[in-house]
């Protein structure tokens, strides 16, 4: 202001002014802003509670609450949450309902759209009915398979909690892949090894302990 041609008491003063102002002038600002937003927040959250639930999952990463949070929330204000499911959802999360939610794929962890999620939207012109159909219709992998087992998405298909459905899933996935290659002297192969480390986690644990008698140390198995 001085180079300016301002009397310098007259520029003090401005200056001064603004320091004062700068002490509370952004929080004041700031505290506007936010209360209008939190207002249409609890608005909306009150009329349209599927809407701002699914609005918030596909707005993630926010950096405020996880997705757990968020869905616990809401369930705790009567919104219907349901899964992710290979027959229903969609990448993102979609509104049933005013009070119901599917849940997307791009909440299971680990989940690419380009690598694991188009491919499957792509060929889900109709539901699937089971992991060998998936797997040949859609071309995933079995890794990608055990992905989505993990995050318990296949509930549609009927294959039961999550670690039920990785177990039944990986060799039925396994051998669809290879009836896409044709090979099968290998399909052959993979049977027989999948059913022989069947028999092995049907076998009884043995266990190793240690007897003393006269004196004498001796392993007994049973």
């Amino acid at each position: 202001m001085l180079k300016n041609g301002y009397d310098p008491a007259f520029s003090e003063a401005v200056f001064e002014q603004i320091k004062g102002f700068g002490e509370y002038g952004f929080p004041e600002s700031h505290a506007a802003s936010f209360a209008l937003l939190v207002y249409a927040s609890a608005w909306i959250k009150l009329h349209y509670p599927a809407a701002f639930l699914t609005g918030l999952l596909n707005s993630q990463p926010m950096g405020f609450y996880a997705p757990a949070q968020l869905v616990r929330d809401a369930q705790n204000h009567g919104v219907t949450v349901l899964p992710v499911d290979v027959n229903f959802s969609e990448w993102y999360s979609t509104i049933i309902s005013e009070r119901t939610v599917r849940l997307g794929f791009s909440q299971v962890r680990g989940a690419s759209f380009k690598q694991h999620i188009e491919p499957l939207l792509s060929a889900r012109q109709q539901p699937f009915k089971s992991i060998p159909e998936l797997s040949r219709r859609s071309g995933l992998t079995p890794a990608a398979l055990a992905l989505l087992a993990k995050a318990d998405v296949f509930n549609s298909l009927g294959l039961g909690p999550p670690r039920r459905a990785v177990g039944r899933f990986e060799p039925a996935a396994r051998i669809a892949a290879l009836q896409r290659r044709g090979d099968a002297g290998t399909r052959t192969k993979f049977k027989r090894d999948a059913a022989a480390r069947t028999r092995e986690r049907r076998l009884p644990q043995h266990r190793t302990v240690l007897e003393s008698a006269s004196g004498v140390v001796r392993a007994r198995r049973f």
